[in-house]
């Protein structure tokens, strides 16, 4: 096997520790093991495995996330996948910027085949994005993938849940009057507000989830492996990361603008949903329905 099949591993519980080596191992990874964080980030430049597994906790309180920020600010390790481990009632609040955060994240109890299932997620959604940059699937406006790129992810990944059992959302975004906004800002403006309602958006998922741009003021969010239940809460994070931007009129007054935004719901498992169009139509009845309370919520279909 490969060097770039190397999976290093840095959890503080050597009970689980052992679990999660075990279970790469019967995938066919070699683990490496880092005892502490200077080893980890050495063994990180040196080995440049295909991920790398921390604890939350990892040295010392919440010292993972601050491994996951040290390598991914590091030109050396910044596109290493790094998966945090964490407990439910340490579940992670993604960091403000697109730098810093984890590609996915386990939370205890670890079973053994999610482990390998995170794994080629996070695996497959690198490869995505290296092939989204060379195939030129990005917005140009906005750098978040483009419409057909969506299309493409979500026929993977409703077939991938559909065979597995597993969960898929998505969520469609609008900017509430934003056709007015533009009349009465100007397109410069509109621009300028639609790339800050994306990066947005962006630096509040994790590495495995999709933005993608899919209207003149509409963007579609992709959670793999997220559950309706779990949908919710995410879109109401969104949605307040929105409602919390400043936007500055690029003109001599120096205005500042506020912006809302609604946001339908759907996913799988879902009776009324088995394919593509299904999980698009549900979405979108949710997001009218949004718009039609008066905008600024989230609806689940």
């Amino acid at each position: 096997m490969s060097e770039h099949q190397v999976v290093l591993v840095a959890l503080t519980d050597v009970v689980e520790q052992a679990q999660v080596e075990q279970a790469l191992a019967d995938a066919g990874y070699q683990i490496a093991v880092a005892e502490n964080s200077a080893q980890l980030i050495d063994e990180a430049e040196k080995r440049r495995p295909t991920a790398i597994v921390i604890d939350y906790d990892f040295g010392c309180p919440r010292g993972g996330l601050s491994l996951c920020r040290h390598l991914k600010a590091n030109p050396i390790t910044r596109a290493l996948a790094v998966i945090i481990v964490c407990s439910r009632d340490h579940l992670l609040t993604p960091t403000t910027g697109t730098d810093g955060r984890p590609d996915e994240v386990l939370v205890r109890p670890i079973h053994a085949p999610e482990v390998e299932i995170r794994l080629s997620t996070v695996q497959r959604l690198h490869r995505y994005a290296s092939e989204a940059v060379q195939g030129s699937r990005l917005d140009p406006l906005t750098g978040t993938f483009n419409h057909n790129y969506l299309l493409d992810r979500l026929r993977h990944e409703v077939m991938r849940a559909g065979r597995y059992g597993r969960s898929l959302a998505l969520v469609m975004v609008d900017v509430d009057d934003f056709a007015s906004l533009n009349n009465r800002e100007g397109s410069t403006c509109a621009d300028l507000l639609l790339r800050e309602v994306a990066r947005a958006l962006t630096s509040r998922l994790r590495g495995v989830d999709l933005v993608a741009r899919t209207g003149a003021d509409e963007f579609s969010v992709v959670l793999p492996e997220t559950s309706l239940l779990v949908a919710r809460p995410i879109a109401e994070r969104l949605r307040k990361a929105v409602e919390g931007l400043r936007c500055q009129v690029p003109a001599e007054d120096e205005r500042e603008i506020k912006v809302t935004v609604s946001l339908g719901i759907a996913g799988l498992p879902h009776p009324e949903i088995s394919d593509v169009p299904d999980l698009l139509r549900c979405a979108r009845a949710a997001l009218a329905r949004a718009g039609d309370a008066g905008g600024n919520r989230s609806v689940l279909y």
